[in-house]
This record gives structure tokens, C-alpha cells and sequence, in this order.
């Protein structure tokens, strides 16, 4: 196995790539909705936000989800992301929280 990343930003394209791959998904069922989102959005005209909101809804609350597990899960989420840190930026209302675990 390659050298462990010392830290990885989960962001939306990391969450995609995760709600692909069936062993993710099987490990964390909440990447079920992502993939499903990502499957079904099309990106349109440009004129109605529609398919970006649920986007962006799914991948915040995959963001949510990821935070409020518990650390042996955390722990299996880095382990299976081959990093020894993982970090996620989540907005709340005007805020922006930053999670480093």
C-alpha cells in the first residue's frame, strides 16, 4: 500500500468519487444519497438552480454525517482514504466550520 496522505480535505469531488465506489458506500450508507443526487442532477441551462441546490444539500449533509460519527468510524473512513488526517469545511448558516480529525 502507498504511503498515507498526511492530510486530505473531503470536499465535493472526494464525496462523489466515494458515493461511486460500492465499499464506501456499503461502509457509510449515507453516501447512498450522494450517489443518487450525482446520478439524477443534470447540470441544465443555467437559469434554474434546482438540480445545484440538491446538490449541494446532498453534499452537506454527507459533510454532516462524516462529522457526527463516531471516532472508530473516523477512524475506518481514514484508514480506508489512506490519509493519516481528514478535514471537512462545513457551512453553518453565515459560518464556516473547519473539522480536522
Amino acid at each position: 500500500m502507498a504511503e498515507p496522505h498526511k492530510l486530505l480535505i473531503i470536499n465535493e469531488s472526494v464525496l462523489a468519487t466515494m458515493a461511486t465506489n460500492p465499499d464506501y458506500v456499503k461502509s457509510f450508507p449515507f453516501l447512498a444519497t450522494v450517489a443518487v443526487v450525482l446520478r439524477t442532477s443534470s447540470t441544465g441551462c443555467g437559469g434554474c438552480t434546482t438540480a445545484a441546490s440538491k446538490r449541494i444539500e446532498a453534499i452537506n449533509a454527507a459533510k454532516v454525517a462524516i462529522r457526527q460519527l463516531p471516532n472508530s468510524m473516523k477512524a475506518r473512513l481514514k484508514q480506508m482514504l489512506n490519509t493519516k488526517q481528514a478535514r471537512l469545511k462545513i457551512q453553518e448558516g453565515q459560518r464556516v466550520l473547519t473539522i480536522t480529525f
